[in-house]
């Protein structure tokens, strides 16, 4: 009798994540799946509504190729190799990085990762948006973290508090620009 009630906690567990929810209000295609040709949604103000579940264009960090030709990796992947040219400071970094065996990468000492390493790696994020604050939700390799961008007018905090992902504000330019300056 306790291992089957111990199965049924566990699987109640682990469907409490709700990973195939259809979040209600997304344009989906036939089949069911996000329709990613479809107009932005729209908040009450008009601008775009970030809210909801958001993925790298690969599956689970380091299972397969498809990270390596991630903008993680490549952030010029879509330009031609004459539009961007690393700077010595950043090509000796980068040496020293994969000399040293990448040491200094925090996934080695369970960590989380910092932006824009942690929208690619682990999986699937949600941001939830309101007029004043918008949060991103990020379930990593080695915990859970989030981040919020204060978008309430406050300027950045002369000394601010420490957090793993920065401190952030932001603020709308025109209809559809949002900029974040982060310390």
């Amino acid at each position: 009798m306790k291992p089957v009630l111990a199965s049924l906690l566990f699987t109640a567990c682990v469907s409490a994540q709700w990973s195939h929810y259809a979040t209600p209000g997304i344009p989906r295609l036939p089949d069911g799946k996000a329709d990613l040709a479809a107009s932005t949604p729209k908040s009450s103000d008009g601008r775009p509504d970030l809210s909801g579940i958001w993925a790298a264009e690969c599956g689970v960090y380091g299972l397969d190729d498809c990270f390596i030709r991630s903008a993680f990796f490549d952030l010029a992947r879509d330009l031609k190799p004459g539009d961007v040219q690393m700077t010595p400071w950043a090509a000796a970094i980068q040496a020293q990085r994969a000399g040293r065996d990448h040491v200094d990468d925090p996934y080695g000492v369970c960590m989380p990762p910092g932006v824009p390493r942690i929208d690619y790696a682990g999986g699937p994020f949600k941001i939830l948006q309101t007029p004043s604050v918008t949060a991103f939700l990020y379930e990593t390799l080695v915990g859970m973290i989030f981040r919020q961008v204060f978008t309430d007018g406050r300027e950045l905090p002369q000394a601010p508090e420490p957090t793993w992902l920065g401190n952030s504000v932001g603020r709308w330019i025109g209809k559809y620009s949002w900029s974040t300056p982060t310390a």
